[in-house]
């Protein structure tokens, strides 16, 4: 085989440790850059697992014509068929998705263009986040990130170091999915949300970015309260959770009583923390008094 081509494509080859694309050929080069490497990835793993076009569609649970179009078509496939590809290769999802994500995120218009695909709509209402003008804080929007699969959130939070809110978002998305589903990890999953929101504290930046991180912090409560109610078991996540929102109350000087009238407020608009918080944003800015998060922007 050639070395050449094999450095180019796998996901280990020149550059950082775990780079997708070497350092000389990053996808900022070419919008379809990322799609055409993960194409011929999967074409090389399906020769080096001597599967049949259909062995690999039977082997995936797929049809053959999506196994076919993403391994030889021009749109993107999508995260799901990835998943059912890496499992009946016996290779990790995570690359794959990686590649994927770049893909998809590297200059959205010309990468559809480059794809086959339409330009993805504008934002709806329900996805504003105002504040913050950075690129990725207006593309990754919760509800972009809520149809993500939690491998591909996971692939993100550690990809995207430079914006902080994004990441916080993935948290927030994780603790709310963890709620969903009962996740045993749901106390260990909102004690990294609220570090995060700490962490973010000192980097907001407009009135809006204040509100949506007071937001995570009520959602986090409303939740300790409705799942853990005196539990000692969770006494460390409690400490957690209020004291960071102490530290931000404080940090804003911000009447704690606001924050438990915020509380009553979200526990009604998401019935106990089951239904997400971010929905619910624009209702809740409405209930933060305007000389919240003043003149430090």
């Amino acid at each position: 085989m050639d070395s050449r081509m094999d450095t180019d494509e796998h996901p280990g080859g020149p550059g950082p440790a775990g780079a997708v694309f070497p350092a000389e050929a990053r996808p900022e080069q070419t919008a379809g850059a990322a799609l055409e490497r993960l194409k011929r990835l999967l074409r090389r793993l399906r020769v080096e697992r001597g599967l049949s076009m259909g062995g690999l569609a039977h082997r995936a649970g797929l049809g053959r014509t999506t196994t076919s179009q993403a391994l030889n078509g021009e749109t993107l496939p999508s995260e799901a068929t990835l998943v059912s590809l890496a499992q009946a290769l016996r290779t990790p999802a995570d690359p794959l998705l990686e590649l994927r994500a770049l893909a998809r995120t590297v200059g959205d218009a010309p990468a559809a263009a480059a794809s086959g695909r339409a330009a993805p709509p504008p934002e709806r209402a329900g996805d504003r986040t105002g504040g913050s003008s950075e690129p990725h804080e207006t593309r990754f929007t919760y509800d972009y990130l809520d149809r993500r699969p939690t491998s591909l959130l996971r692939v993100l939070h550690g990809k995207l170091g430079d914006s902080p809110l994004v990441r916080l978002r993935i948290r927030a998305v994780e603790v709310h999915r963890s709620v969903r589903l009962d996740d045993p990890a749901l106390p260990a999953l909102m004690v990294r949300c609220a570090d995060e929101c700490l962490a973010f504290k000192n980097r907001i930046k407009s009135r809006r970015d204040g509100v949506e991180v007071m937001l995570l912090l009520v959602y986090l409560a409303v939740v300790l309260e409705e799942r853990y109610p005196s539990d000692a078991a969770v006494a460390d996540v409690y400490d957690e959770v209020y004291g960071t929102a102490m530290v931000f109350l404080a940090d804003f000087q911000i009447d704690s009583l606001l924050f438990h009238e915020l509380q009553w407020f979200l526990e009604a608009e998401t019935e106990g923390g089951v239904h997400a918080p971010w929905p619910s944003l624009d209702a809740f800015d409405g209930q933060v008094p305007g000389p919240c998060f003043p003149d430090r922007f």
